[in-house]
């Protein structure tokens, strides 16, 4: 998971790291579907997760078409401490 989270790797980056020092074959569907089993266990972990958090907030919304229909995504931060604080 350190590969392909916190380094931002794809899943076919990943597997040829992991087969490069490890020797480990998996494919790159196996990478993302751990990732999301993974991120579906620790999710309500981080989300009640009683952060320090300081006074300076910030936060975007952008708007974008798929195929024909009007979607969204947001997210909202801690400015100071880099923690984000919701996203969709």
């Amino acid at each position: 998971m350190t590969y392909h989270v916190n380094y931002e790797m794809s899943g076919e980056k990943t597997v040829a790291l992991m087969y490069d020092i490890h020797q480990v074959k998996i494919s790159g569907q196996s990478v993302r579907s751990y990732a999301r089993s993974v991120a579906h266990l620790v999710r309500p972990m981080t989300d009640y997760y009683p952060y320090e958090l300081s006074d300076h907030f910030c936060g975007d919304e952008t708007y974008i078409r798929v195929q024909g229909k009007w979607n969204y995504i947001y997210f909202f931060f801690d400015a100071e401490k880099k923690i984000i604080l919701s996203h969709r």
